[in-house]
């Protein structure tokens, strides 16, 4: 099965489903990232891994999460924390 994402996010999927993204993700805007997380923390059922592509540049959760986060980062930004993975 191929998964052809609505504009909206977060996406979800299950494990053996077939991953397409847009050509294009966006950026370099100042994303705040905390309304993610929180619609994430609002679910009855907790969150196995978030993973974050972006640029790093923006407002971030004060606090850190109990499930795991992977930032996929393009540029040269820190994250707070989580693992973060360079992309070139």
């Amino acid at each position: 099965m191929t998964i052809k994402y609505p504009s909206e996010s977060p996406w979800r999927f299950e494990a053996w489903e077939q991953l397409l993204f847009p050509a294009s993700l966006g950026g370099g805007k100042g994303t705040n990232f905390n309304p993610v997380f929180n619609l994430i923390n609002a679910q009855d059922v907790p969150s196995d891994v978030v993973i974050y592509f972006t640029d790093a540049k923006g407002k971030f959760p004060e606090f850190e999460p109990i499930y795991p986060v992977l930032w996929l980062v393009k540029g040269k930004e820190r994250v707070p924390w989580g693992s973060r993975i360079q992309l070139n």
